[in-house]
């Protein structure tokens, strides 16, 4: 779905638990262990599969997207509002 979304081939790491690994690879980075997190993955694990995008459904993502922003823009004037509902509720006893 990620290559589908992008439009653009994704490749995956060969590890088992990916999030923990990434977290661990963020901290490595954050404490100069590597120089960013892909540069650990880079050297700690060989690469897993690439998953190649489908045109077809790429185009249809893109079409969702497009009518996904034009409804989040019509929402902008709402928002306050929206928040002030939510201040309320917050602000009862």
């Amino acid at each position: 779905m990620f290559a589908d979304a992008l439009g653009m081939p994704i490749t995956v790491a060969k590890v088992d638990e990916a999030a923990a690994f990434g977290a661990a690879l963020c901290a490595g980075a954050a404490i100069g262990r590597y120089a960013s997190p892909g540069d650990g993955a880079r050297r700690l694990v060989g690469v897993g599969m690439t998953y190649e995008p489908n045109a077809e459904r790429n185009q249809e993502l893109d079409a969702r997207y497009a009518v996904y922003a034009r409804l989040a823009d019509a929402l902008n004037p709402l928002w306050p509002d929206i928040e002030a509902l939510g201040a309320a509720s917050r602000d009862r006893p």
